[in-house]
């Protein structure tokens, strides 16, 4: 397994991406992802281009992660800047917190963006085609810039494995993406076929999920896996 391609198309029946008001089993998971992935081709996301995800611990930015990856983009949780990005992802209230160079997208969800120029997420994805063709690069092309350093498909998806033998059960998210380690968890969870929790809390059946905590400082859960 070397991209976020090998894992969507061959996703476990049993993985699921599931929030306060939504659960998206296996198939819709994969399909979502790769909506996503042909609406941000329309906006010009492809190899080597950098995109702009808001940090929020929901759906959304899971998808976007996805799709951005499926291009061969590169992708920065909350941003600092928007000098290259090529498109930004994020709740309808922030999405013009960052000058984007000419050419850059905007990209809302939640509210419908009264701003014509702002495209919207829950529409334009929706529309989408749920299928994919399989993708032309490897598993050292760049996905996550967390700053300091890029991590390659082929770097998250192999500590995603490793996350995966040491914490099998369902994982509970309430982190900060712009961690590595947090995308990794994201990743390990779809990789086992298991229940990612966002925004919510597992089921009864669920106790024995890994709870992947990150404070703004990085301070991190004793079972947590960093990379």
């Amino acid at each position: 397994m070397e991209t976020l391609y090998d894992l969507l198309a061959d996703l476990p029946p049993g993985a699921s991406v599931e929030t306060a008001r939504t659960t998206y089993d296996a198939d819709a998971t994969r399909g979502t992802a790769f909506k996503t992935g042909n609406f941000l081709r329309t906006l010009g996301v492809r190899e080597g281009v950098d995109v702009g995800v808001a940090s929020v611990a929901e759906a959304k930015p899971v998808f976007a992660f996805l799709g951005a990856g499926l291009l061969g983009a590169t992708v920065q949780f909350d941003p600092a800047t928007g000098d290259e990005l090529r498109a930004y992802v994020a709740p309808t209230a922030d999405v013009e917190g960052l000058d984007l160079p000419a050419g850059g997208q905007r990209v809302a969800w939640g509210e419908k963006p009264g701003n014509p120029r702002i495209e919207y997420f829950e529409r334009d994805v929706w529309s989408e085609n749920p299928a994919f063709p399989p993708v032309s690069f490897d598993g050292d092309t760049a996905l996550l810039d967390a700053g300091s350093t890029t991590y390659t498909h082929r770097d998250l998806l192999d500590a995603a494995e490793r996350f995966e033998r040491e914490h099998p059960g369902p994982v509970v998210v309430d982190a900060d993406f712009v961690h590595p380690g947090t995308v990794v968890a994201v990743l390990a969870a779809l990789r086992a076929g298991t229940a990612l929790h966002l925004g919510t809390t597992p089921a009864a059946d669920d106790a024995d999920a890994t709870v992947v905590s990150v404070t703004a400082e990085n301070a991190v859960d004793p079972r947590y896996v960093d990379i």
